[in-house]
């Protein structure tokens, strides 16, 4: 039975004699011991910590739950333990140098507590997985094949290119969208000064003189009144429709409906299908490089992908193969594979070099995602011209048209 930890004050020396004081958690005194002897530190007192030093210490690996590590320290961490581990080095004392070393305080807390779990003899996968917010289910099924195939630092490796190939491609998304965000939210302040400041003042100079106003200017009056009157209400039914969403998404039959709607999005559903083939081609190249089995490689994609679509035809195919069936045939039958994956699939089982040919067909999609990401704006800029030439129109029609029957009636 692993040992509970508890949280032990300690002061200690360097060998200049500077003090040192903190807190750490461990099962005993003697643990402490070690692990300020590991950091250079002569132990003075070690000694339990008091109830309000356990509630800082709570509170701060609260706050260290919630807080983001960088996709760049997950990145260098991940080639760090790849190297060490590949060194001969023993994987504890790899967890504790790194955890010491990190620039990132959340990251650094978490390998402390992972080094602490396998110190009490749990899984190095477990240990991960109590972090969901830093380590995602691809990273821990990744840790628990290494684990099975004693392959851990090649899997390091191989998972260190698949962070690098998400950051990259997540980059390079925001770079193509900030065009559209920056308009968007241009429009939206627009409307706001002009619900808050402008449009009143019109509706009072319209009602002195008893115009009959014309339908753009009267939708207009009737959104300010909506929005100065009843934005409460409104806030209310926004986050009200946001929770039913995320009700409705975690029914299975409503979010394969929804994930359908998704890939059919303009533009938007090629470019998430393009960069979901190359992941996957991606990763079951480096998994079968890697030694890992066939049914082994499809649970961890099939566990780690979004979309419910993509999922279902990934279990499907899964299911097929595991009945003795070859990848390419469940792949066609399907009709949602792109014929060109399941060409270079079937000849890649057909001359044994199945990772060589999932890497060529990685490649190609990378490449039609970078070019999709790159005409991103120039994609969605028709659209965004439409709307903002509708809206500009509209305010237009709805500020200019009672001025031209106010001259009409002057005339």
């Amino acid at each position: 039975m692993a040992e509970e930890l508890v949280l032990f004050a300690y002061r200690a020396q360097d060998e200049h004699g500077r003090r040192h004081e903190g807190v750490h958690w461990a099962a005993a005194p003697g643990a402490v011991q070690a692990w300020l002897g590991e950091q250079g530190l002569l132990p003075v007192v070690i000694r339990e910590a008091g109830g309000m030093q356990r509630a800082a210490a709570r509170l701060r690996a609260g706050a260290n739950r919630l807080a983001r590590v960088r996709h760049e320290d997950l990145i260098v961490f991940t080639r760090q333990l790849a190297t060490l581990v590949g060194a001969g080095i023993p994987l504890l004392s790899n967890l504790k140098t790194l955890a010491a070393e990190s620039g990132s305080r959340p990251l650094g807390d978490a390998l402390a507590d992972i080094a602490g779990h396998i110190e009490r003899g749990g899984h190095l996968s477990d240990a991960f997985a109590r972090h969901p917010a830093i380590f995602s289910t691809l990273y821990v099924n990744m840790l628990k094949v290494g684990e099975v195939s004693g392959k851990l630092d090649v899997i390091l490796e191989r998972l260190a290119d698949l962070l690098e190939y998400d950051r990259e491609t997540g980059e390079q998304i925001k770079a193509a969208t900030r065009y559209p965000k920056i308009a968007g939210f241009a429009v939206v302040l627009a409307m706001a000064i002009l619900m808050t400041f402008v449009v009143p003042r019109f509706i009072t100079l319209f009602d002195r003189n008893n115009l009959a106003l014309p339908l753009p200017t009267r939708m207009l009056i009737g959104l300010n009144t909506l929005f100065q009157d009843y934005w409460l209400l409104l806030a209310a039914a926004a986050a009200g429709a946001w929770l039913f969403y995320r009700r409705l998404y975690r029914e299975p039959r409503w979010r394969l409906r929804i994930d359908r709607l998704k890939l059919r999005v303009p533009v938007f559903g090629r470019l998430f299908l393009k960069l979901n083939f190359g992941r996957f081609a991606r990763m079951f190249s480096l998994l079968l490089a890697s030694g890992v089995p066939l049914l082994t490689i499809f649970d961890i994609v099939g566990g780690v992908v979004e979309n419910a679509v993509i999922a279902g035809e990934l279990v499907r195919v899964r299911n097929m193969v595991e009945r003795g069936k070859d990848l390419a045939g469940p792949m066609r039958a399907g009709g949602f594979f792109p014929p060109l994956m399941i060409q270079m699939v079937a000849a890649g089982e057909q001359s044994g070099s199945l990772d060589v040919m999932l890497s060529k067909v990685a490649d190609y999609f990378e490449q039609e995602s970078r070019y999709l990401i790159k005409n991103l704006t120039t994609l969605i800029e028709p659209l965004l011209i439409l709307v903002l030439g509708g809206f500009v129109l509209f305010i237009a029609l709805a500020i200019f048209l009672p001025w031209w029957n106010m001259m009409q009636a002057f005339r």
